[in-house]
């Protein structure tokens, strides 16, 4: 988990490889801040991990505004030598890939992770990446479905982008990028209603994070129309939707309040 690495045994150039591992795409100010050092010391540390290799391990990138190119911002991402390296350090046995047309999408999600963190700081907080999401989804439901099998959960199973976890509150994350219409989001909403039925009520909360009010709206509208079409005793997940920077509601001191106010909304 990707705020583990700050405070592990690993060196600190191995560190930095393992925080972009788990981000799948960072900005350099976020790689920082979860380490806690320097921009010049993450300068460093990039260095003498790519070193003079024709294919370095870390992938420098700029993020540009059309309006504003002065201001473009590095993040990093790993090739797929990188990916394997990691690999290779933490032992993991899964195929190594590098991060391309996904690294925008990663970065909204760490964006997430840090809007988090900002307020409540990293101790007692979390974050799963999509494949450890997954596997934790999985766990948790063959754990408390010992007569299920693995085999039977594969053909089942959804991937959340992320999952956060704090003060035994437990969140699937999903950040949209409106890519996918109504019926794409029902399905989702039924595999994810499926899959939650077999957990605890602790463990059922979706969190579903858009980029605008509008978009909010279609996904809450498409909720609707999924719990109109099977009926609310068939929808067990509690679906929250977020325009982001919101999210963090959840998080804080208005809890409750927030969850009345999500109540209200809700069909």
């Amino acid at each position: 988990m990707i705020l583990q690495w700050r405070d592990s045994d690993f060196p600190p150039e191995q560190k930095v490889l393992g925080v972009i591992y788990d981000a799948g795409a960072i900005l350099q100010t976020d790689l920082t801040e979860i380490l806690g050092i320097s921009i010049y010391m993450s300068q460093y540390y990039v260095r003498r991990m790519n070193g003079e290799q024709e294919n370095p391990l870390i992938v420098k990138r700029l993020m540009r505004s059309a309006l504003h190119r002065k201001e473009a911002k590095r993040f990093y991402t790993l090739s797929e030598e990188g990916a394997k390296y990691v690999h290779r350090m933490i032992g993991n046995p899964r195929n190594a890939k590098g991060v391309d047309a996904l690294a925008f999408h990663q970065l909204g999600l760490i964006a997430i992770l840090m809007r988090v963190i900002r307020v409540i700081g990293q101790e007692g907080v979390s974050w799963y990446s999509t494949s450890e999401a997954t596997d934790l989804l999985a766990a948790t439901i063959l754990q408390e479905n010992p007569a299920m099998s693995e085999d039977d959960l594969r053909t089942q199973l959804i991937r959340p982008d992320a999952a956060l976890l704090h003060d035994g509150r437990l969140a699937w994350i999903e950040f949209d990028n409106s890519t996918e219409g109504a019926r794409q989001l029902q399905i989702k909403y039924s595999q994810y209603n499926s899959l939650l039925q077999k957990v605890s009520p602790e463990e059922r909360r979706v969190v579903w994070i858009a980029k605008d009010e509008k978009r909010v709206n279609v996904m809450r509208a498409a909720w609707r129309g999924w719990i109109e079409r099977v009926g609310k005793d068939n929808a067990p997940a509690d679906m929250n939707f977020f325009v982001e920077t919101q999210e963090t509601e959840l998080l804080f001191g208005n809890y409750q309040d927030a969850v009345r106010e999500l109540s209200e909304n809700s069909p």
